[in-house]
């Protein structure tokens, strides 16, 4: 009896240990900390729930750009809507604590910038480009994941850490 072989282009499914398919939500925390990626996961995480935790109009004027020591920064669209958001601040931080878990953020801080949900807004200094091969692993890795909004988000942040590595 010859054996089975699988179609050409697909993978094996990850199963747990009982033999039943896992969903790839389930594996991607793991999977981002074992390649070391779980601060990009937390970010594509918090930008994806953004709305859920500040709600859809004060996610509209602001975009949290980036998390890192226990600061969190948020983009805020225009002087007066950072101004009226200076006042929430404790609450905000208290919510996304809530939402990544106790203590990740110690301290937010909000400056005037853009950025939204879909693209976030990167420097304007010229970057060495990435390899074509790169583009295409991180593409493969975020290609599973069936909200398209994570996987933009996780993509762009994989890309830009890349980036940042480079410079």
């Amino acid at each position: 009896m010859e054996p089975t072989r699988r179609k050409p282009g697909r993978r094996p499914t990850p199963r747990q240990g009982n033999g039943k398919l896992q969903p790839l939500a389930d594996l991607l925390p793991k999977i981002a900390t074992d390649h070391g990626w779980d601060h990009l996961y937390e970010m594509a995480k918090l930008q994806v729930q953004w709305p859920q935790i500040v709600g859809d109009a004060v996610a509209s004027h602001s975009f949290p750009d980036r998390l890192a020591r226990g600061r969190l920064t948020v983009l805020v669209d225009n002087p007066t809507w950072m101004t009226q958001l200076a006042f929430f601040k404790d609450e905000i931080r208290r919510k996304v604590n809530s939402s990544l878990g106790a203590g990740r953020v110690g301290e937010v801080y909000m400056k005037v910038g853009r950025g939204d949900r879909r693209q976030a807004k990167t420097a304007t200094k010229p970057q060495a480009p990435l390899s074509p091969i790169a583009i295409q692993q991180i593409d493969k890795m975020v290609a599973e994941l069936a909200d398209p909004d994570t996987r933009a988000a996780l993509r762009r942040l994989m890309l830009r850490q890349i980036q940042q590595t480079l410079e």
